[in-house]
C-alpha cells in the first residue's frame, strides 16, 4: 500500500467520523461487550516491518491515530525469509522498536515465527506464544499484553494457551465476530489492504450497505488466498523460491 493511499484511508476515517481509539480504550471496549458505545477506530500492523516508522506511524501521528505493532519476534532486525508470499523486506530492529513504544506505540507479539498455529503440535504452539512475549518484553523494556494470531488463525486449545500465557486479550481476522467479553481471546478485526479505496473503508467500519461490505470482503478474501498461495509451495521448491525472491531485494 502507499502512503498517500493509508493517508486517504485515515482520512476516510476522520470524514465517517470515526474516533481515534488508543488499545487501553480498546481493550475496555471488548470487557465493556458494547460495540454501539464506542464508536471508534484502532490501527494495528501485523509482522513489524521498517516501512511501519518509515511510512505509516508519521501519518498516524498526522492525523491524530494511536497504533498497534505486532512484529513477529525471531524476526526483529531481519528480512521476511518466513514469508513465502511476498518480496524480501526488513524487519523493524530493538532499537527502532524501543524508539517507536517509547512514542507511544503499543507493541504486541505475533508468534516467534509466523506459523499457523492451529496446525502445530500444541508444545510447539505454546512456545510460539510465550517466547515471543519473553523475547518482545526483553526487547523493548515493557510488558507485552496483547496477541495477534498470525494469518488469524487459532483454535479452543490456541487460545487458553495465550491466555494462560498472561495477555490481556488477542486478536483474530473474523469482522463477523461481535465484540464482547466472550471475544476477549478472539477480538475481531477488520483487514484493510492495498485494493482497498475509502469506499471499501467506509463498508468495513460499518457506514455503507451491506453489498458494499459483502464486495469489501470478498476482494479481502481473494487477497488473501492469493497471499498464502506461497504457503502451499511443495518443501523441495521452498529453497528456489527464496533464491529466485533474493535477487530482486533492494537496499
Amino acid at each position: 500500500m502507499s502512503p498517500a493511499r493509508f493517508e486517504g484511508h485515515l482520512a476516510a476515517l476522520l470524514a465517517l467520523g470515526m474516533k481515534p481509539m488508543d488499545m487501553d480504550s480498546v481493550l475496555a471496549a471488548v470487557a465493556d461487550g458494547a460495540p454501539g458505545r464506542h464508536p471508534g477506530v484502532h490501527i494495528t500492523f501485523d509482522d513489524g516491518y521498517r516501512d511501519f516508522l518509515e511510512h505509516a506511524w508519521p501519518l498516524c501521528v498526522r492525523h491524530g491515530f494511536p497504533a498497534t505493532v505486532f512484529p513477529v519476534a525471531a524476526y526483529v532486525g531481519r528480512r521476511n525469509e518466513w514469508d513465502l508470499s511476498f518480496p524480501r523486506t526488513s524487519h523493524l530492529t530493538w532499537p527502532q522498536l524501543r524508539e517507536l513504544s517509547d512514542a507511544g506505540v503499543t507493541v504486541g507479539a505475533h508468534t516467534d515465527t509466523h506459523p499457523f498455529l492451529s496446525r502445530v503440535p500444541l508444545d510447539i504452539a505454546r512456545r510460539e506464544i510465550v517466547d515471543a512475549k519473553s523475547r518482545l518484553e526483553d526487547g523493548i523494556g515493557r510488558a507485552v499484553s496483547v496477541f495477534a494470531y498470525p494469518h488469524g488463525d487459532s483454535s479452543p486449545d490456541v487460545r487458553r494457551l495465550v491466555e494462560d500465557a498472561g495477555y490481556a486479550a488477542a486478536f483474530s481476522l473474523d469482522s463477523r465476530r461481535m465484540l464482547g467479553p466472550s471475544s476477549r481471546w478472539q477480538a475481531p478485526r477488520t483487514a484493510v489492504y492495498a485494493l482497498d479505496g475509502p469506499r471499501g473503508v467506509a463498508a468495513k467500519v460499518g457506514c455503507r450497505g451491506s453489498r458494499a461490505l459483502w464486495r469489501a470482503r470478498a476482494m479481502n478474501r481473494a487477497f488473501r488466498l492469493c497471499g498464502y498461495a506461497g504457503l502451499l509451495v511443495p518443501r523441495r521448491l521452498r529453497g528456489i523460491s527464496h533464491a529466485e525472491g533474493s535477487r530482486g531485494e533492494g537496499p
